[in-house]
């Protein structure tokens, strides 16, 4: 049985049942969490040191990496490939910048008229479709000034989206060895680019304001290297699965041992876990050594606490409305603001999750699920 095959069949097996539902939900409970503490409703202590180490953003990136090339490795039919990724990111997506439309019209920093004008009519039809990070001034009198910041990795996803098949075309064909190599020398260039922000050939604020927008929001060449260390574990795979599956308790003594060392050796404040340094690359590279461990150990405990739900998308897409806009009114202590916005978010994840996710997700002609046991209850429900 040649490398791939025996790679497909290790996963066949393992995906059946574990836990990266869970997974899921720790990273967005993290990024809610941490937005929580720049918000000021919670204060430095360390809590917010230990979630530090536990970044959910490139985790989700991580696993996305793993994932979709599964995903499209399985079944390499773009068309559904794309029907796919449309159904598990816009329906939630859209709802979601209906609710911030409805909180920017009560808070009034915006009016019905307003919406008839190009600043915000660009501002909520680019967060429906490919624009995340312009915030006009009219939106930026509320709260403090982005009242979806975290969706900019919303667009890194789409982009990869968009990238994904291309990569999948480059490497499907490729011995083991060679898939390798063209992964880590992308990923070794996507982190060059990373840490050195080189210029682009030429000059951006000649362009229109459109197309200077546009450009803007091409972040994936930041950022593919999170995707590509998920890619390689997933390639890798029939190789790792000895060291991943069932030794979860190993690979977190062994995190937090290089976490208490970073801890001691580096001042937090000025490490950002998007924009790591080659210690903090490695560390990451660990991190996720413990994240697929953790997938594929006790796999039945995602299961047993989710029962086959997942709210994590509904918590990343609302929490930060949620958090602007306790922010906004001034009614409420920090402590109480941040347990309102917990409460908020939960409800606004699970009806998300009941009446808008689950069933767009229905309507996929093929997921991850179905390719494994369409009558297993174990697969993850985000695939």
């Amino acid at each position: 049985m040649n490398t791939k095959h025996k790679a497909r069949q290790d996963l066949t097996t393992a995906k059946a049942m574990n836990n990266f539902d869970l997974i899921r939900l720790a990273a967005a409970i993290q990024v809610f969490v941490g937005h929580a503490f720049l918000f000021g409703f919670l204060q430095h202590n360390l809590v917010r040191d230990i979630i530090w180490f536990f970044p959910g953003v490139p985790v989700f990136f991580g696993m996305s990496g793993f994932l979709l090339l599964w995903s499209l490795d399985r079944n390499p039919d773009l068309v559904s490939y794309c029907k796919n990724r449309f159904l598990r990111l816009f329906p939630a997506l859209w709802a979601t910048m209906l609710l911030t439309t409805a909180v920017l019209l009560i808070a009034k920093t915006i009016s019905f008229d307003d919406l008839l004008g190009s600043p915000a009519l660009l501002y909520l039809i680019g967060r429906c479709t490919i624009i995340y990070s312009f915030v006009p001034q009219l939106i930026r009198r509320f709260a403090q000034g982005n009242p979806n910041g975290a969706l900019w990795t919303i667009g890194v996803e789409l982009q990869f989206y968009l990238l994904l098949p291309l990569l999948h075309r480059a490497i499907r064909r490729q011995p083991l060895l060679m898939k390798n190599i063209i992964l880590l020398t992308i990923g070794a260039i996507s982190y060059w680019i990373n840490r050195s922000d080189p210029n682009l050939p030429f000059d951006v604020y000649r362009l229109n304001g459109y197309l200077r927008i546009l450009i803007s929001e091409i972040r994936i060449f930041y950022f593919l290297f999170f995707f590509i260390i998920g890619m390689l574990f997933y390639i890798n795979y029939s190789w790792l699965k000895k060291l991943l599956e069932g030794r979860c308790g190993i690979h977190f003594v062994i995190y937090c041992i290089i976490c208490a060392a970073f801890f001691f050796c580096t001042d937090l404040s000025k490490a950002d876990p998007y924009f790591p340094d080659a210690i903090a690359l490695i560390r990451y590279v660990f991190l996720m050594f413990f994240i697929f461990s953790t997938a594929f150990s006790n796999v039945e405990l995602s299961w047993r606490l989710l029962r086959g739900n997942d709210y994590s998308y509904g918590i990343y897409l609302t929490h930060l409305l949620v958090l602007n806009a306790f922010y906004e009114s001034h009614r409420f202590t920090g402590r109480m603001s941040f347990v309102l916005s917990a409460v908020v978010t939960g409800i606004l994840a699970w009806a998300s999750w009941h009446f808008i996710e689950k069933k767009a997700l229905r309507l996929k002609k093929y997921s991850l699920r179905s390719l494994v046991n369409r009558k297993d209850k174990m697969a993850p429900a985000g695939f």
